[in-house]
């Protein structure tokens, strides 16, 4: 396809993905939820004192990034279920072009970035909680975007993208407390470039700490806020990790094992029971997108270790490794 054709393209995936995620959008899902309540009160509050926080303690806890974000919509377009749920709409929209462009810029194919949109465009999953006034939905829109400028600095060998890459990242710490797992991937894509490239560190070095300086740049000011205030850095998660006596009730490798047996499920056979969330009892992918979603996902674990057995038995250094460690690791950090 020429350019024009793979604009055309995007552009029309791009168009479906907004409309699907506002249509309506006062009317369905029916009512405002507790969660989304309390944010559009803490935006209201914000408005009127002129107090904008990193972190708001109300509700367990949660990073400001998304009600500021809220607070600028209310003041400039009004109170409304619309403006309370456009930020979802928006990252939940701009995540389609940037998981294009992140999945061209892995497989270096037009055709499977545009695929990938498409179905990150009509996904049920994505289209609901885009509609859904959870900071959560800022997630994706991170990960896409960073990991793309980082993968792009990579093949291009050039600053600029580690830069907004890293500070793309680093506001990450500002969306959502699952963020704080996402390093994760990068700590295992470095080992990765490590060893399908014979001279990686000599090569990046200086980019890798631009990457870390615009990261901690990004993220200085929340993390200022965890020091001022060490209750709020655990606020959240004594009520949702497996690791909290709260939630294990004793049993942690019982609990551990239910959660992560319940979350490989719920793509092909048993989905989230959560009316909010999901059609119970149906899985998240529909069954055509299911089974080449476990067809894939089978595929990259053996070419994972494919490639691993490759590079430490027979000194094979293949760049195609990258990708899976990418992928897979991208996958089980973010299940956590």
């Amino acid at each position: 396809m020429n350019k024009k054709t793979t604009y055309l393209i995007l552009f029309l995936i791009i168009a479906l993905g907004f409309f699907l995620r506002v249509y309506n959008i006062e009317s369905a899902p029916p009512g405002v939820y507790p969660d989304e309540a309390v944010n559009g009160e803490d935006a209201i509050r914000a408005i009127a004192a002129g107090d904008y926080q990193w972190f708001y303690p109300a509700n367990n806890g949660r990073e400001g990034l998304f009600m500021n974000l809220i607070a600028l919509c209310f003041k400039f377009f009004g109170i409304s279920v619309l403006t309370l749920k456009l930020p979802s709409i928006i990252f939940g929209t701009l995540t389609i072009w940037g998981t294009y462009l992140v999945t061209k810029e892995i497989f270096q194919k037009e055709r499977i970035g545009l695929i990938a949109a498409f179905l990150a465009s009509v996904s049920f999953w994505a289209i609901n909680f885009s509609r859904i006034s959870f900071r959560a939905n800022m997630l994706p829109f991170i990960l896409v975007f960073s990991f793309y400028f980082l993968i792009k600095g990579v093949r291009i060998n050039k600053f600029l993208p580690f830069a907004i890459g890293g500070f793309i990242f680093g506001a990450g710490l500002h969306t959502y407390i699952s963020f704080r797992v996402a390093p994760a991937i990068l700590v295992f894509l470095l080992i990765s470039y490590i060893l399908t490239s014979e001279n990686f560190l000599k090569t990046y070095w200086k980019k890798i700490l631009i990457f870390i300086l615009f990261t901690f740049i990004s993220a200085a000011p929340i993390i200022y806020s965890f020091y001022a205030h060490p209750e709020y850095l655990e606020s959240r998660s004594a009520s949702i990790s497996i690791l909290s006596p709260e939630v294990n009730q004793g049993h942690l490798v019982q609990t551990f094992l239910n959660s992560f047996g319940m979350s490989l499920v719920k793509y092909n056979f048993w989905g989230d029971q959560n009316w909010r969330h999901n059609f119970p009892p149906y899985p998240v992918l529909d069954p055509l997108t299911g089974i080449m979603f476990l067809a894939g996902f089978i595929f990259s674990i053996f070419k994972l270790f494919q490639l691993l057995g490759q590079r430490f038995l027979k000194k094979t250094r293949n760049p195609n490794l990258n990708i899976y460690v990418l992928l897979v690791s991208w996958f089980f950090f973010m299940l956590v």
